[in-house]
């Protein structure tokens, strides 16, 4: 192994997951719980190793009973390189 550069270089332009469902059930409650999410979307894009910037990251669902949940942000070194507890 070259002792001047990572070992491992990847680059991840863009994951994009659309039109997705997920169904969560609990059934350590009476009665069983099951939440599901329709019309789910997931995009990731910029990830790469090593950490050249941040990424880019989006997710969506609908909501049961109506409504939306969204979620936008960047993913950056610290965040996922922190250390753990």
């Amino acid at each position: 192994m070259p002792s001047g550069g990572p070992a491992v270089k990847f680059l991840l332009e863009r994951l994009a997951l659309s039109k997705g469902t997920a169904t969560f059930v609990d059934d350590a409650v009476s009665p069983r719980a099951t939440l599901v999410l329709g019309d789910l979307s997931f995009m990731l894009e910029s990830l790469a190793w090593p950490v050249v910037g941040p990424a880019s990251l989006a997710a969506g669902a609908n909501l049961p009973g109506g409504g939306r949940l969204d979620i936008k942000g960047s993913l950056t070194r610290s965040l996922w390189m922190s250390p753990g507890p």
